[in-house]
Parts: structure tokens; C-alpha cells; sequence
């Protein structure tokens, strides 16, 4: 890829494999995400497992903010509403060993736990990686947009999808103050995050599902575990 502005066009054969090793190259060599931070805090996100010869844990990750390094001590989770902390013990970036690698990348780590096998099974895509475990939040307050043609009713739970996270939740207010709302509607909601409390950011999109799709919106405030809040018609205090 030479600049922005430049779309590669790749003519490739499945049967054949013709220009597949060419178009892989080029995947391998796209630029990292300009949306992501480098300034911020490191934060990745898992999105798969596996298994070093060695038995260590293995993950597939994506580095949302900030820069891994090799040496970098690391908090998981959260698991059932902790972090545990884990040693980086090696650091891959398109199958190779690096140094480090920064926000908008797609690296494999490997970490070194006492109970590898276990932690395996513990962990689920979605979690993320921390330099310094961070606060966890059960209820969330979002600007939604319902899809769902039937409409929604308080009292309803939905998996809720995240920045590659899915908490089961359920819908406990409509700035309204109605029991329902149709189709189209548009406003403020409650969400009560049950089982697992969950990490999240301010401004990012999420979708409710029930087997298909039945709510969008943006993310505006997050209530740590056990804090009271304010009305939804209510502003946030001022920093």
C-alpha cells in the first residue's frame, strides 16, 4: 500500500492458489489503525487462545490503546470480577518475535502462569490486558436507537456486545419513564450488567441482541459495582 489513497486490486484463484502469497504480504502489511491512541493507556483486547509446545498460555490479541513491550507485566480479566496478573514472556507480530508493538496491531502474546491449563479454559475472547487492573462497572447508561420491529419492554435481558466483549444484561429504565417503547424509538437507557461485571469505555458503540438484533447505541456513562446514580435526565457532575 503505497498512501491512502491508493486501493490495491489483487486477481486471486482459490483452486489454483494463484497470488495468494502476494495478497497475504500485503494484509500482513497494512498500516496500523489510525482510531487508536498511542498516548493512552496499554489496553488489549483477547481474541482467541491456544497452546505453546512449552504449555504456556497463548492468546490472539488487539492492542487498543498504548504500546506492549516485551518486558511489560500484565493484569487478565476480568474473572468473575478480578484481574490476575501474568508475565510476558514473548511477543509475535505477523509470526515474528519483536521487541514491541503499538495501538491498531494484531499480536500474538504468550504468558507465563503457574496454572496454564486451567487459565485456558478460564479465559474467553472479549477479555482484556492491563498494565494496572482497572475499575469494572454493572450498570451502563447509552443514547440507543431501537430496531427491534416488536419494540422493548423494561425487564427484558439481551447479550450485549462491546468492544469485543458480550455480557448478558438487562434493560432496567427508558428516560421516559414507559414500560415500552416501539420500534425507531430513540433516547436514553439503563442497563443492569448481571454475573460478570464488565470493563467499558464512554463513547463506544455496543449492540443488545436475542437472536437477532434489537438495539444500538452509544455508551455515555459507566457505573462502577455498588456506586448509586443520579437520574438519567440527570447531567453528569462537572470534573
Amino acid at each position: 500500500v503505497i498512501n491512502k489513497k491508493t486501493t490495491p486490486i489483487f486477481t486471486v484463484s482459490a483452486r489454483s492458489g494463484s497470488n495468494v502469497d502476494l495478497l497475504r504480504r500485503a494484509l500482513f502489511n497494512l498500516p496500523a489503525r489510525p482510531r487508536s491512541q498511542k498516548s493512552t493507556g496499554l489496553s488489549l483486547v483477547v481474541t482467541g487462545t491456544g497452546k505453546s509446545p512449552s504449555g504456556d498460555l497463548v492468546l490472539q490479541t488487539f492492542v487498543q490503546s498504548g504500546v506492549l513491550k516485551i518486558a511489560s507485566q500484565l493484569v487478565m480479566g476480568p474473572f468473575n470480577g478480578r484481574f490476575l496478573q501474568s508475565n510476558l514472556k514473548s511477543l509475535y507480530h505477523n509470526h515474528l518475535p519483536v521487541e514491541e508493538v503499538s495501538a491498531g496491531s494484531v499480536c500474538t502474546v504468550v504468558l507465563k502462569f503457574w496454572t496454564a491449563n486451567l487459565m485456558r479454559k478460564m479465559v474467553e475472547r472479549g477479555m482484556c490486558l492491563f498494565e494496572n487492573a482497572p475499575a469494572l462497572f454493572d450498570h451502563i447508561e447509552a443514547n440507543a436507537l431501537v430496531l427491534a420491529s416488536e419494540g422493548l419492554k423494561v425487564g427484558q435481558t439481551f447479550i450485549l456486545l462491546v468492544d469485543g466483549v458480550s455480557r448478558n444484561v438487562r434493560l432496567e429504565k427508558f428516560d421516559d419513564g414507559l414500560p415500552r417503547v416501539q420500534a425507531f424509538w430513540r433516547g436514553q437507557i439503563r442497563l443492569k450488567v448481571f454475573k460478570h461485571p464488565i470493563f467499558a469505555r464512554t463513547g463506544s458503540v455496543f449492540v443488545l441482541r436475542e437472536g437477532t438484533i434489537k438495539l444500538t447505541g452509544v455508551i455515555t456513562r459507566l457505573f462502577e459495582i455498588g456506586r448509586e446514580f443520579p437520574s438519567l435526565l440527570e447531567d453528569p457532575p462537572a470534573s
